[in-house]
This record gives C-alpha cells, sequence and structure tokens, in this order.
C-alpha cells in the first residue's frame, strides 16, 4: 500500500472513530409534547381504583392508560381540601399557610406556558378553583362551570381549534365530590352489599361499643351505600376522562401530547372520627344520637391522614416508558416541574418540587428518590417517608384549638392508621419532625382573608360548618388595630381560635411604637405558649 493510501485510511479510520464516540456520547434530541393536558379529579382516592389494586373495576379507562405510562403508586396531595392544594399544585410551592387564593406575584404553571408561546385554556367544574381565587391568570380561555356531570363539547371545541399549535390544557372535574350522585346508568356498586372492607367493619365494631353509638346497623347500611356511590362516582368521572381522551384523539396529535391525571386530595368515607365542632355537633344539635356516620369523617379538609392526602398520579408524554409503576412517594408539587421540564420551559425559583423524569426513567435509584411527602392544613402538618412513616404534628392553632398531640404511624403494618408509635419512637419523631419543620420553612405564608364570594361558595360546599374555613379574618378585617387590641384584652376571648386569628390580623397591619408597648404587655400576662409564641410574631415584623 502507497504512503498516500495508508494516510487516507488512517483518516477514515479517525473519521469512524470520531463519529462513533460522537454517537456514544450524545443523547437524542428529547421528544417535546406538542400539548399537554391535566386532568385533576376532585376528591379522588387512590386506593378506590382498579388501576390501583382496588377490588371494583372503577376505572377502566385509566387502566387502559396507565399502560401507555407511568403510574405513580404513592402521590401524595400538600392539602386535604380543593383551594390550598391547586394552589400548591399550580404554584409548584409548599404552604405553610392555608391559602385562600393564588397569591398574585407567585409564578403559576399557566402562566410559564403562556410566556413560552403556548394557547392555554382551564375548563373548571369546581365552583372554589373561579376567578376571586386567583386561578384565572396565565390562561386565555377560563371556562368556568359550576354544573357536575356537564358535557366536553367545549372541551373538544378548544383541541379542535388547536390542533397545529402548541397548547396546554387544565380541566378540573368535580366529581367524585359529595353528594355522590351520579347519572342513573352508573348504579351499581350503590346496590352492592360489601362495599365496606372486613378490618374496617370490624373497627366499626369496636369504636360502636367503646363510645356507646347508637343504631349499628343502620348506620352501616347508610355507609356501605354511600361508599357504594362514591365508587359509581368514581366510576362516572373515568368515564368522563375517556369521552376527554376519545376527542383528544380525534385530533391526530396524540403522539405528540402529554397527559396527566391527578387528584386535589382524598376523601375520608368513615376511616376514622372527626372533630367534633363539625358535623358531629351539628347532628347533635338536631338532636340525632351520637352513631357512627356524624362521629367518623365522610369528607375532607381538617386531616391530613393518609386517606386525604394519597391521590392518583398517571403521567404518559412522548417517549416516556410505557407500563411503569414507580413505587416511591411523591408529591402534587412535583407535577408543574416536570410538565415544564417535558416542555423545557424555564422553571420558575419560586417553584420548590421536583421534576419526576429521572425517576421514570430509572425509580430505584435513590438519588431520584425525594425523602418523603409533606401535606399540610391549618390544624396539622404531615411528613411521610419513603420506609412508611407518617408523622402529623399539630400546628398551633390545632394544638390550641382541639389539644391535638403529635401522632406516627407504620402505614407498611397498620396501613389505617390505628396505633400511635409517637411516645415510643422518639427518634423517628424527631426526624420527622425535622423534615416537617424543612418544609413550613419554605412555604408560601401570606395572611389571606376570604372574599364574601368565597365565603359563600366555601359554605354551599359545607367546608365551613365543617370547620375547614373559619370566618373570623374576614371578620377581623374590618377592624381598626385599636379594635382589634381591645379585642385581645377582652377576658371573655379566651378561644384560642379567636385569638390566635386576632394575632394574624393584626401581624398584616403597621403597629406603632405605643400599640406594640400594648402588645408587648399582654406577651407579659400571658400563659398559653402558643399565643406567646404568635404575639413573638407580630412584635418581630
Amino acid at each position: 500500500m502507497g504512503i498516500l493510501s495508508v494516510q487516507l485510511a488512517r483518516t477514515v479510520a479517525a473519521i469512524l472513530s470520531l463519529a462513533a464516540l460522537l454517537t456514544q456520547c450524545s443523547d437524542p434530541a428529547p421528544l417535546r409534547p406538542k400539548h399537554v393536558v391535566l386532568i385533576v379529579v376532585d376528591t379522588l382516592r387512590a386506593d378506590h381504583l382498579s388501576t390501583y389494586g382496588y377490588r371494583r373495576p372503577t376505572s377502566p379507562e385509566l387502566d387502559k392508560l396507565a399502560k401507555s405510562g407511568v403510574v405513580f403508586e404513592q402521590a401524595a396531595s400538600q392539602g386535604s381540601w380543593t383551594v390550598p392544594s391547586m394552589v400548591s399544585m399550580m404554584t409548584g410551592a409548599y404552604l405553610s399557610e392555608e391559602l385562600m387564593r393564588v397569591p398574585e406575584e407567585q409564578a403559576t404553571v399557566a402562566q410559564v406556558f403562556q410566556r413560552g408561546g403556548f394557547a392555554t385554556g382551564a375548563f373548571i367544574y369546581n365552583d372554589v378553583i373561579d376567578i376571586d381565587a386567583g386561578f384565572q391568570p396565565g390562561f386565555e380561555l377560563f371556562e368556568f362551570k359550576d354544573a357536575p356531570y356537564g358535557p366536553i363539547d367545549k372541551i373538544a371545541a378548544w383541541f379542535a381549534a388547536n390542533k397545529g399549535r402548541k397548547s396546554f390544557t387544565y380541566i378540573h372535574l368535580n366529581e367524585a365530590h359529595d353528594p355522590y350522585a351520579p347519572p342513573s346508568e352508573y348504579d351499581r356498586f350503590v346496590r352492592e352489599k360489601d362495599s365496606i372492607p372486613a378490618a374496617r367493619l370490624e373497627y366499626y365494631r369496636e369504636i360502636t361499643r367503646d363510645l356507646k353509638l347508637a343504631e349499628f346497623d343502620r348506620n352501616i347500611q347508610h355507609i356501605n351505600e354511600q361508599i357504594g356511590g362514591y365508587d359509581d362516582d368514581v366510576a362516572y368521572s373515568d368515564a368522563h376522562i375517556g369521552r376527554i381522551l376519545t376527542a383528544l384523539r380525534a385530533g391526530g396529535e396524540w403522539e405528540e401530547t402529554a397527559i396527566v391525571i391527578a387528584a386535589d386530595h382524598g376523601e375520608g368515607l368513615w376511616t376514622r372520627p372527626q372533630f367534633m365542632t363539625s358535623s358531629r355537633a351539628a347532628a347533635l344539635r338536631r338532636g340525632d344520637k351520637p352513631s357512627i356516620s356524624n362521629t367518623l369523617q365522610m369528607t375532607h379538609g381538617n386531616l391530613v391522614n393518609v386517606e386525604l392526602v394519597h391521590v392518583p398520579l398517571i403521567m404518559v408524554a412522548p417517549g416516556m416508558p410505557k407500563g411503569v409503576r414507580v413505587k416511591p412517594w411523591v408529591e402534587n408539587v412535583d407535577i408543574a416541574p416536570t410538565l415544564l421540564e417535558l416542555c423545557d420551559l424555564p422553571l420558575p425559583p419560586s417553584f420548590k418540587g421536583a421534576s419526576l423524569l429521572p425517576l421514570w426513567n430509572e425509580p430505584e435509584v435513590i438519588a431520584h428518590q425525594k425523602r418523603g411527602s409533606f401535606s399540610h392544613t391549618r390544624l396539622v402538618s404531615s411528613f411521610l417517608d419513603q420506609d412508611g412513616f407518617q408523622l402529623i404534628l399539630p400546628t398551633p392553632l390545632g394544638e390550641c384549638q382541639f389539644d391535638l398531640e403529635p401522632e406516627l404511624y407504620d402505614l407498611r403494618t397498620d396501613p389505617e392508621a390505628r396505633v400511635n408509635l409517637a411516645k415510643t419512637s422518639p427518634d423517628v419523631v424527631r426526624r420527622l419532625s425535622d423534615e416537617v419543620k424543612s418544609r413550613l420553612s419554605i412555604g408560601i405564608s401570606e395572611y389571606q382573608v376570604p372574599s364574601a364570594g368565597q365565603l359563600s361558595k366555601l359554605n354551599a360546599l359545607g367546608y365551613i360548618d365543617a370547620n375547614i374555613v373559619n370566618t373570623l379574618a374576614a371578620t377581623f378585617a374590618k377592624l381598626s388595630v385599636e379594635e382589634l387590641l381591645t379585642e385581645m384584652a377582652d377576658p371573655k376571648n379566651i378561644n384560642c381560635l379567636v385569638r390566635i386569628e386576632l394575632l394574624r390580623s393584626l401581624g398584616s397591619r403597621k403597629l406603632n411604637d405605643e400599640q406594640r408597648a400594648q402588645l408587648h404587655s399582654m406577651r407579659t400576662a400571658e400563659i398559653s405558649k402558643t399565643i406567646q409564641d404568635e404575639i413573638d410574631r407580630v412584635l418581630a415584623q
């Protein structure tokens, strides 16, 4: 071989080697979805979906969808009622207060999509996800329709109108919120007699005996029918999602679409006792006898036990692995960062969730897993770690108003959280308490007064009567600083909730030196540690 031939051969070999090396070192360009559809189903417990192993076939449409993507088996909502939970989901942020609306300065996932050139549309079937609550910014179309079981004509028209254009669509369905009453063609499980699991039925017998509750058989029948009705509502929602997905497929861009199925919170379904100031108190005022039905929590809102925060999370997207089930705990706060990374959009610094892309590609890698999940209401905060321990800590208000104490459960051996281990496992309590404090320290905290319109809607949904939302903040917002201080000094105002709300209202005002001295004098005479801490917070501002 001549010298030129050798040099040519070496040159070709070098080029081929370099090409091979570049091929090995360069990942293929990610598949960016053209359309993103976020469907939130109100009040949907994960463990009542056949997708999640429920014995009843409640979710055939989601069963099929799950085979095309990833099921996160353990996802947690950051709240146990709609407004604060959805504020957290849409802002990608934790909350350290139960916010009644999206703060104006807080970036939302809709705004990021809109700035990225996406058409943005929202279709809302829940009365409290409205303009007054600050959910409209970022949506060019905000279709508010407070009617359950409605048609999908406008949703289908939106999909058709945005064919060929990038789009982000948020759909908030309001079933399976109570009352559990889907169209009659879905009356199936309500007619069955075995809605109550055997272990819970035995618990009902024990609590009836221990608390001397009335009319066991009649209440068991009622609860059985209600759980069956809830399951029928779940099946209706599943079929409704199927209709939405059919309309989405009709556009011919299914393979370029990312879909997320989520829920804002779960539902109590008579799993454990509720606060005695809510529907139990209302029932007793009516003259009803104490019973399982009015002693155990039917709905949601105050607590953060697992049945209220374990929610479904199913994702399908271009290039995503199919049929994967991810076991580690994730959070609703992770949804927005995941969608933004999928679409190569910037993540606002205020978003505290983590993208789930690494986790669904390598679910067993510890580095991709969070330490656990955080949830919060105005009365309790929770951290649920990857080992299955759930710590529930009272907030100052929960401790002061209801004498709540720490609760620790090992959900691996005690899935319905019956045995409190807090006193026997102090090391676990300390470790998880630090996690709670960490999330609260980075959570959004903003004193908010619900508007008259919000109060009316929340009252219609039962949130005010159930002591999930109180009206004191709105009342105290109308008072001057001097009037608030006078109320604080009034010896008749010994109720902890009243005094904390007075101090929160004071904390949102500008106090002069004389007013601060007056409050400091109250602090000196105060015997409640919770109230002392609240006064210190006001004085530190």
